[in-house]
């Protein structure tokens, strides 16, 4: 089981990427949500068809675990907090202190 941290830029409150995971290209969209002081996650397929959207971003939480979709990734999206003492990502820590992470299938 591999494990690809997927590329965030912290402190960036909107970003778009464009991610290889499992051979399939997703386009994976990260908010900040000033107001609720929380990430939001979204993918969508090349064309810009959404997957999912709006997911909130919990630390040491399975992100797609409960997507029924046959067009989302195989495997697992986390935050990872490796200290354990830093809790939800706050907009700066997103990326740097907590990692986000692709837990490929097996």
């Amino acid at each position: 089981m591999a494990v690809l941290l997927l590329p965030v830029a912290p402190s960036v409150p909107h970003q778009s990427v464009q991610v290889e995971l499992e051979g399939v290209v997703f386009a994976m969209t990260l908010r900040w949500s000033q107001r609720e002081e929380y990430w939001y996650l979204s993918l969508a397929d090349v064309s810009g068809a959404a997957i999912v959207s709006g997911l909130k971003v919990v630390v040491n939480t399975p992100l797609l675990r409960r997507i029924a979709s046959h067009d989302a990734p195989a495997g697992e999206i986390m935050a990872l907090d490796v200290t354990g003492k830093l809790g939800d990502p706050d907009i700066d820590a997103l990326g740097d202190e907590i990692p986000l992470v692709y837990i490929e299938s097996e």
